[in-house]
């Protein structure tokens, strides 16, 4: 059954269909009349890169165990994983923030070396 669920694959930058995934294990399981919600989250781990297993490690056993909840953490963690807005903010902040450190020492020597700039008066 796993060889026919396609993998998820989730990748930053790129569209993720969370929701066609979980549709996905939903149809094969249901077609198994004694699978229960462990065997779907047992599904989910196999047909699941690393990082999305090591996500699932990451919640509460509560969450863990409980299929739907399981569902509702991967939606909210990967549904917006590919929007180009997300991602473009996202690196447009680490940008601004490496090169206010970049250039704030430059400043500040700059503003010294100018006299009529200096706080303390002195020329």
């Amino acid at each position: 059954m796993a060889r026919h669920i396609n993998r998820f694959d989730p990748r930053p930058g790129m569209p993720t269909d969370t929701q066609a995934y979980l549709r996905e294990i939903d149809f094969y399981t249901d077609r198994m009349p004694n699978a229960s919600p462990g065997d779907k989250i047992f599904l989910m781990r196999l047909t699941s890169n690393r990082e999305v297993n090591n996500f699932i490690e990451r919640q509460p056993r509560a969450t863990r165990m409980d299929y739907n909840e399981l569902c509702k953490a991967l939606l909210a963690e990967y549904s917006d994983f590919g929007a180009s807005g997300t991602l473009t903010a996202a690196m447009a902040v680490k940008h601004s923030q490496r090169a206010c450190r970049l250039l704030l020492p430059q400043v500040k020597t700059g503003l010294l070396r100018q006299p009529e700039l200096r706080r303390d008066g002195r020329r």
